[in-house]
């Protein structure tokens, strides 16, 4: 009884494997994301994050450090992954527009500035 458990285990082990390829094929954001200059930091803050999902653990707690590298990274490529600006608290998170021309996003102040002349 000892073998068929461990094929069972094994074809489940694949089945997970396979969905987890159908995953990534299909996630358009993983694609680009790891098709920018910050894929290896990309990588390792997807794997945390699935593995604390995994564990029912705050991902966000637990991978910390590996989104930090990841910003980090990403700020020094703003051609690819778009300005990331902290702005000014106001619920603006900055980052691109998500079409990857590397425009777009920043800290919506050019709105402010709109709004402001339009009611004088």
């Amino acid at each position: 009884m000892t073998k068929e458990k461990e094929k069972e285990e094994e074809r489940k082990n694949e089945l997970e494997k396979e969905e987890e390829e159908e995953e990534e094929e299909t996630c358009g954001f993983c694609a680009y994301m790891k098709g920018g200059s910050c894929k290896n930091e990309f990588i390792g803050w997807e794997k945390c994050v699935d593995a604390a999902k995994e564990k029912e653990e705050d991902f966000v707690a637990k991978c910390f450090e590996q989104t930090a590298k990841l910003r980090e990274c990403m700020l020094r490529d703003p051609g690819y992954y778009g300005e990331m600006d902290d702005g000014d608290g106001e619920g603006e998170s900055g980052g691109g527009d998500g079409d990857g021309d590397g425009e777009g996003g920043g800290s919506g102040k050019e709105e402010e500035k709109t709004k402001t002349k339009t009611k004088s």
